[in-house]
C-alpha cells in the first residue's frame, strides 16, 4: 500500500466510526507495522492505548475494541490454503487432529468479529480492476452475510451493511453525502476531491494536432536517407523529423520462462537471423548453432523442430538469391542535380553490375518496395540505371511463397521526373503529415489502376481498419497521435489521400513484376 492510500483508508474508517483524528498513530509507524506483518514477522501489539493498533489475526489477540477493521478478505486469499511441500510426508495424507490452516483462519475470523464492540469494518475486492466483473468475498464473509440475512428475514440486510466502494479514489460518488453511506460523505481526501471535480467538468473538444501547416524548409539538398524515411512511414517521418517528437518507448518485460514453442513473430526473427548469417557466408549448421546458444529457442527436440520449420524457406530464399549474387556487390554514391535548385545525395548499397539486390525473410510489400524504388530512381537519375530484384516471400494465389519481385529502372529523364514528384511529396511532408499509410495506400493504388475508385477505396478501408485478429494501420501509435483513435478513412481522403497515393505508387506498380 502507498502511504496516501493508508491515510485515506484508515482516516475514512475512523471518521465514520466517530473517532478523533488525533488518535491515529503517525503514518510512518503504521506503514512500518504493516511491512512487518506483510513480511510474516509477528510484532508486539500494544492494546488499549487509545491509538490505532495494526496486527495480524493470530491467537490471543481477541481483545475487545470499539472498532475492528479486517482488510483484504478476498476470495482465494482467505482462509489460507497452503500447498504442502514436496518433502512433507505428513501433509500428503493428513489425519484428524492435525493442524488445519483454513480451520484456524475461520476461528480467528470469528474471534475478530466477536471482538468488535461498536463497529465492524470488513473490506474485500468486489470487482475486477481489469474487466469490472463482480467478485465474491471470502467464504467466511459470505457465510456471515448469509447468517445476517437469516437473522432478519423481513429486511434487506445486505443493502444496509454492504457499501460498493468505487475503484478510483476520485470517483464523484465518494463525495456526495448519502451516495455510499447514509448521512455523510464516504471520503474526506482533498486531493481526490479535486480530481472528482475535474471529472464532472464539461468536456472540451480536443484541438487538432496541427491547426496550420508549418513553413517549408529552405534546405534544397535532400538525402536518400530522408526519402527512405519518408516512404517508410510518412507520418512518423514528419513527427520525428520535423517536430522532433518521440513517443514514449515501453520496454517489453523479460520472459524468464522456458519457451515450449515460438509464435509467428519469434519464428520470423529466427528465420531472419539465420538467413542473414547464411548470406554473410556462415555455414547453415553454424548459424543454427548460434540460434541455440541465444537461449530463445525451446530446449532439445522442441528447438530442433522450430529450426526444421524455418530451414526449408531459408534454403529456398538462399537458392533464389544465389544466381543474383554471382558478382560482388558494391556501394554507389549518388549525386543528382534536378535543375530547379534541388539536389539529391546519398549512397545505394547492394549494387551489382546488372542489378540491385535485396534479400529478406519478410513478405516483399509496402516498405520494402518503396525503399528499393527510391534506390532505383536515384541510380537511374544519376545515369546508373539498373533494375532491383527483391528476394523474399511474395503473394502467390491465396498464400505467400518465396519468390522474386523485380522493379524495372525507368529511363534517365523519366527517373528524374518521378524523383522530382517524390521530392514534392517530401517538401509537403515537411510542412504537415502526409495521409499515406503504406499498406492502405498500396491497396488503393493497386486497385485504382484497374477498377473503379470506390472499389479501390473499399479495399483501402479494410487495410486501414484491419480485422478482429489483425489490427489495421489505424492502430499505429503515430497515426493515433495525429488523427486520434479510431479515425475513419474519410479523414485521410479529406487530406488528399487518393492523389498522393497515385503519385507515390503508380510509377512503381507500372514497373513491377512478380515471379513466384
Amino acid at each position: 500500500w502507498q502511504s496516501s492510500q493508508l491515510e485515506r483508508e484508515f482516516g475514512d474508517i475512523l471518521a465514520r466510526a466517530g473517532s478523533r483524528a488525533d488518535t491515529l498513530l503517525r503514518l510512518s509507524d503504521v506503514t512500518q507495522m504493516l511491512r512487518r506483518q506483510l513480511a510474516g514477522r509477528p510484532t508486539r501489539a500494544n492494546f488499549r492505548t487509545g491509538t490505532l493498533t495494526v496486527c495480524t489475526m493470530v491467537p490471543m489477540r481477541s481483545v475487545p475494541h470499539r472498532v475492528v477493521c479486517l482488510l483484504g478478505l478476498d476470495s482465494g486469499a482467505f482462509p489460507r490454503t497452503p500447498t504442502p511441500l514436496g518433502d512433507d510426508v505428513l501433509a500428503r495424507t493428513p489425519l484428524v487432529g492435525e493442524r488445519d490452516a483454513a480451520g484456524e483462519d475461520r476461528q480467528l475470523f470469528l474471534d475478530a468479529v466477536l471482538s468488535a464492540t461498536e463497529h465492524l469494518v470488513i473490506t474485500y475486492t468486489g470487482a475486477s480492476e481489469h474487466t469490472g466483473r463482480s467478485l465474491p468475498p471470502a467464504t467466511p464473509v459470505g457465510e456471515l452475510l448469509d447468517q445476517l440475512a437469516r437473522t432478519v428475514p423481513t429486511a434487506d440486510v445486505r443493502s444496509h451493511v454492504l457499501v460498493q466502494h468505487p475503484l478510483q479514489a476520485f470517483d464523484a460518488r465518494s463525495f456526495v453525502p448519502g451516495a455510499l453511506v447514509p448521512g455523510s460523505s464516504f471520503s474526506f481526501d482533498t486531493a481526490a476531491y479535486a480530481g472528482a471535480r475535474a471529472t464532472v467538468r464539461p468536456q472540451v473538444a480536443e484541438p487538432p494536432f496541427l491547426p496550420a501547416a508549418l513553413p517549408g524548409d529552405a534546405d534544397r539538398i535532400i538525402t536518400l536517407d530522408a526519402l527512405r524515411d519518408l516512404v517508410r512511414h510518412p507520418v512518423r517521418s514528419f513527427v520525428t523529423g520535423r517536430l522532433d517528437v518521440r513517443l514514449p518507448y515501453e520496454d517489453e518485460p523479460i520472459d524468464d520462462s522456458v519457451p515450449l514453442g515460438l509464435d509467428h513473430l519469434d519464428r520470423w526473427k529466427v528465420k531472419d537471423r539465420v538467413l542473414a548469417a547464411v548470406l554473410a557466408g556462415v555455414p547453415g549448421h553454424d548459424a543454427e548453432a548460434d540460434e541455440r546458444r541465444r537461449g530463445l529457442l525451446p530446449p532439445g527436440a522442441l528447438g530442433d523442430a522450430e529450426l526444421e520449420r524455418v530451414r526449408p524457406e531459408v534454403r529456398t530464399l538462399f537458392a533464389l538469391a544465389a544466381p543474383l549474387r554471382a558478382d560482388t556487390a558494391r556501394s554507389v554514391d549518388v549525386d543528382v542535380e534536378l535543375g530547379d535548385g534541388r539536389r539529391v545525395l546519398g549512397t545505394v548499397a547492394g549494387v551489382h553490375p546488372d542489378h540491385v539486390l535485396r534479400v529478406t525473410a519478410s513478405t516483399v510489400q509496402g516498405r520494402q518496395l518503396l525503399e528499393a524504388w527510391v534506390d532505383v530512381l536515384a541510380l537511374a537519375a544519376a545515369g546508373h540505371g539498373r533494375p532491383a530484384h527483391l528476394v523474399g516471400r511474395v503473394p502467390s494465389g491465396y498464400r505467400k511463397a518465396p519468390g522474386v519481385v523485380t522493379l524495372a529502372a525507368p529511363a534517365q529523364d523519366d527517373a528524374r521526373s518521378v524523383l522530382a514528384e517524390l521530392l514534392d511529396l517530401h517538401a509537403l511532408g515537411r510542412t504537415t503529415f502526409l495521409p499515406l499509410p503504406v499498406k492502405t495506400s498500396q491497396a488503393y493504388a493497386d486497385l485504382a489502376r484497374r477498377t473503379r475508385p470506390e472499389i479501390a477505396l473499399a479495399k483501402a478501408e479494410r487495410e486501414w481498419i484491419g480485422s478482429r485478429d489483425i489490427p489495421g494501420e489505424v492502430a499505429d501509435p503515430y497515426h493515433r497521435l495525429v488523427l486520434g483513435p479510431d479515425a475513419p478513412l474519410g479523414d485521410l481522403i479529406g487530406r488528399g489521400f487518393e492523389q498522393h497515393a497515385s503519385t507515390l505508387w503508380f510509377p512503381l506498380l507500372d514497373r513491377m513484376e512478380v515471379d513466384a
